[in-house]
Order: C-alpha cells, then sequence, then structure tokens
C-alpha cells in the first residue's frame, strides 16, 4: 500500500535533513502509529505520503514512496488526494469555507456527486458520531477542539483509501477523544489504512498493528503491539510518550493567597445573538498560583482568555488587580496571551528577533540563556516558521515569559509536544510565577496540570461553574472530569 524506499528529506531552510533513509512497508488495512520526541521528523514522514513534500515544501528528497506500486511523483495531486486524505496538527489550515456544513459538502461537491447523497451522507456521519451540534456553525467560531473533529469528519466523508492523521488528539478534550477514536475504529473495521501521529497513546494504542518510533529523523525501533505493551514506563519516558495515565499530584499552593476579581464579563460573537460564549457575574481568580482552566470543547475557556487580554472588541466586563481597575482593551498592556495556533504570532525572521520583539532591552545572554532552556539554541538564526509544531510552541511560550505583562495566558502550551518537553515547558510556565506574575493555563492536559497547577476553573456553556485549590478533594474532582 505504502512505500519508503531509502528516503531522505532536507527542508532548503535546514541544516540536517529531517528525515534520513527511511525503508518501510505499511500493508492495506493496517493502522501504524508513529511516535517520538518533538521535532523527530514525524511530520515530514506523513507531508511524504500525501504529497506535500515535495510539492509544497521545496528542500532535496532522495529515495522514492510509492502508494499502491506508483511512486508518488509521477501521481496528479487530485489522484493522490483521492487515494489519501489528511488531518492536519492545525486543521485550520485545510479549510476553505466559513461554516461547517459547506466544508463537510466541499470535498463531495467537487467530485460532482448529486447534492441530495451528500446531505444524506453527512447526516448520517453526523448522527452516527453524535455530532450534529457541530453542523451549520461559524467555523471561524469553532474551539480547536471542535474545529478537530470536523476536519475528522471532512476525511471520512471523503472515504479515501488511507487516512493519515497528525497529532488529531492534541487540542480534544475527554468527549471529543472519544468520538475520535470512534471514527478510527470505524475506519479500521472498514479496512482503510490509517497512518497516526501522536504523543498520547492511551486513546488509540490498542487499536494499533504496529508502533513506529523515529528517532532524530530515523526508524529506531518498530514494534508490533504486544512488543509494545511490554515496554516499561521508564522506557515508555525515555521516549517521550504519554501512555500511563497520570494522577495529579500534591503543588504546594502559595501560604497567602491573592486574587483578581472580574465583574460581568459577557461576550457575543453576534452583538444581535441572544446566545451569549461567555457570562460571568463575577469571581475572584488567585494571582499567585498556577491557575488551570478546564473544560469541553467550545465550553468558553479561549473566548474568557481573550477577553481577560483584551483581544474580544465587543467585550463587556471589566478587572480589578492590585487596586486598579481595568476594562476591555485597556488589559491589552496588562496580559499577554500564547495562542492554540502559535503560526499567528510569530512575526520575525529569526528566533533571536521573536524574543526581542516585545521588549527592546532584551540582550543577545537573555536571548541565548532562554533559547537553551527551550532547546532551541542551536536554532537561533532560523526561521520560526522552519520549526516543528512543537518547537514553535516552546518558543511562543518563551516570548511571553520575555514580554514582562503582569498577566500571561497559555491556550494549550503542551499541545504536540512529548514528555520531555512538556516537562521543560511546565518548569518555564512555572516560573513565572515567580516573577510576580498571574498565570492561567487553559488545557486538557492532565499530566501537565500535575505538574504544575495549584488551582482549577472549571468552564462549561460560557460559565465558572467550579473552581477549586488542588488540595485531596479538588484531586477527586479532576480525576472525575478526566474520568480516572
Amino acid at each position: 500500500m505504502i512505500k519508503f524506499d531509502h528516503v531522505t528529506f532536507q527542508y532548503d531552510a535546514a541544516e540536517t535533513p529531517a528525515i534520513k533513509d527511511i525503508t518501510l512497508h505499511i500493508k492495506q488495512g493496517e493502522l501504524v502509529l508513529f511516535c517520538g520526541k518533538s521535532g523527530s521528523g514525524k511530520s515530514t514522514i506523513t507531508k511524504l505520503i500525501n504529497g506535500l513534500i515535495p510539492r509544497g515544501h521545496e528542500g532535496e528528497l532522495t529515495g522514492e514512496v510509492t502508494v499502491n506500486d506508483t511512486p508518488i511523483s509521477k501521481l496528479p495531486m487530485y489522484a493522490l488526494s483521492e487515494m489519501v486524505g489528511s488531518v492536519f496538527q492545525n486543521p485550520k489550515t485545510q479549510f476553505y469555507n466559513v461554516d461547517t456544513t459547506s466544508e463537510l459538502a466541499f470535498n463531495l461537491e467537487n467530485r460532482g456527486i448529486d447534492p441530495a447523497v451528500i446531505t444524506a451522507s453527512i447526516d448520517k456521519v453526523m448522527q452516527q458520531f453524535d455530532i450534529t451540534h457541530l453542523l451549520d456553525r461559524n467555523i471561524f467560531e469553532l474551539s480547536g477542539g471542535e474545529k478537530q473533529i470536523i476536519a475528522c469528519a471532512t476525511v471520512l466523508l471523503a472515504n479515501p483509501d488511507i487516512i493519515v492523521l497528525d497529532e488529531p488528539s492534541s487540542n480534544l478534550d475527554m468527549y471529543s477523544i472519544k468520538k475520535l477514536k470512534e471514527m478510527i475504529q470505524y475506519l479500521k473495521d472498514e479496512g482503510k489504512t490509517i497512518v497516526l501521529v501522536d504523543h498520547r497513546l492511551d486513546y488509540i494504542m490498542n487499536d494499533a498493528d504496529r508502533i513506529v518510533y523515529i528517532e532524530d529523523g530515523k526508524i529506531a525501533s518498530v514494534y508490533d503491539l504486544a512488543q509494545f505493551k511490554s515496554l516499561s514506563t521508564a522506557q515508555y519516558e525515555e521516549m517521550g510518550l504519554r501512555f500511563v495515565p497520570t494522577k495529579a499530584k500534591l503543588v504546594q499552593p502559595a501560604e497567602e493567597t491573592k486574587h483578581i476579581e472580574i465583574k460581568d464579563f459577557t461576550y457575543a460573537y453576534d452583538r444581535f445573538s441572544k446566545r451569549k460564549q461567555l457570562d460571568i457575574a463575577t469571581a475572584q481568580i488567585p494571582t499567585n498560583e498556577v491557575v488551570a482552566i478546564i473544560g469541553n470543547n467550545g465550553s468558553g475557556k479561549s473566548t474568557f482568555a481573550k477577553s481577560l487580554s483584551g483581544l474580544n472588541k465587543r467585550f463587556k466586563g471589566r478587572v480589578t488587580y492590585d487596586n486598579h481597575t481595568f476594562k476591555s482593551r485597556q488589559l491589552l498592556k496588562q496580559s499577554y496571551m500564547v495562542f492554540q495556533d502559535v503560526n499567528n504570532q510569530l512575526f520575525t525572521e529569526n528566533l533571536e528577533q521573536e524574543l526581542k520583539l516585545l521588549d527592546q532591552q532584551v540582550d543577545d545572554a537573555q536571548v541565548d540563556e532562554m533559547l537553551a532552556q527551550i532547546h532551541l539554541l542551536d536554532k537561533k538564526a532560523a526561521h520560526p516558521f522552519s520549526l516543528s509544531g512543537g518547537e514553535k510552541q516552546r518558543l511562543a511560550i518563551a516570548t511571553a515569559i520575555m514580554s514582562h505583562k503582569r498577566i500571561i495566558i497559555f491556550d494549550e502550551p503542551t499541545s504536540g509536544l512529548d514528555l520531555f518537553h512538556m516537562k521543560k515547558v511546565a518548569a518555564l510556565i512555572h516560573s513565572i510565577k515567580n516573577h510576580n506574575k498571574m498565570v492561567l493555563i487553559i488545557t486538557h492536559d492532565k499530566a501537565l496540570i500535575s505538574e504544575i497547577c495549584s488551582y482549577v476553573l472549571h468552564f462549561a456553556e460560557g460559565k465558572i461553574i467550579d473552581q477549586y485549590p488542588l488540595d485531596e478533594q479538588g484531586q477527586q474532582k479532576l480525576d472525575a472530569y478526566f474520568d480516572v
């Protein structure tokens, strides 16, 4: 079905190959799970399968990739796209429409399929996976996890023989991960060939036929399921994998709790809409704790964070912090937010310039120290968009730290990160607390919460439905939410 024959690829902007001498045969109907540390070359492999390399990325390619015994280089892109369906790490990059129903229909319409058949197919899939609530929605108003589910449903409707999934669980809550698992199991039962890249293995590992571990651009190991499950916890951690469910541990709370007070926090995408994405009358949030913001996809977490950052134009509300009251756009000078999609906040030509962008007083020594902390010092002169998804995430977090704003908000900061880099990022974020800053983290990553958070805000339908310190009682609530 898919064959790699001594394949090496080096991006034009890179000093070393992203993958080196890859030889692998993926059989029809197999689910092959690729794992490895951030930047190891996993996403490059997926781009070689779906044809984005070399068509969408310039570089030097040697060796050959074939699908159904035909070299990908000889297949027209339209023919390859009918054979291979992809869900990218950032699903927004593959959308062509502004509403979900049109997006679901787009591929089928381009094939000339009868509109009645298209409508029936969409209804069947959305009902089958209980996601009809995502129909007829504005794509720009969806959460990151909801966009991911729509992208998966779109590929399922296209019905290709091969499905490539790059970090599909990275922005998903527990409910959506269940839906993703159901979709993957359905595709496997239909005899589809599935190539899946992920750091989180607990939801899908038992469905995998083989697990391929990539290290420094090479295939380090190939396991069948029994071999992989026989590895020790220490071996999983050494490989940077998220396999063993994490129980929250006690994080020492602050001796004296300080708060900000928020009042009349409201926001609606449409000023004529009766439905509010955010509706909080009043709340107090500790400023000297690392606060986790949890809740299902679409519960209002990111809307709250953008409002607290002063980024939502129609937001109404006020914040009292250190006896000063701030409204709407005044919050821009007080806060910095690292978005779920960090591509929207990388602006310069290299990593050094990026870290100096918000504060020109930052010197070269501080830049080098920060880049060393996030393991990117060797890429100091590289363009930010040449980095892997996980590397971009670490760069954006470092930029937030260097910004010297009083309120720092992270939206899924460990999305796409392996265990090793998750812990490094967690330590970086935790260090901010020592500089008299307020730190809030929107996350579905229980390992991250376990590592550094001491307080939780739980959102649902635009409201804070619960908030609690992570003492023993709080841990029980957190475990119940993650269904541990």
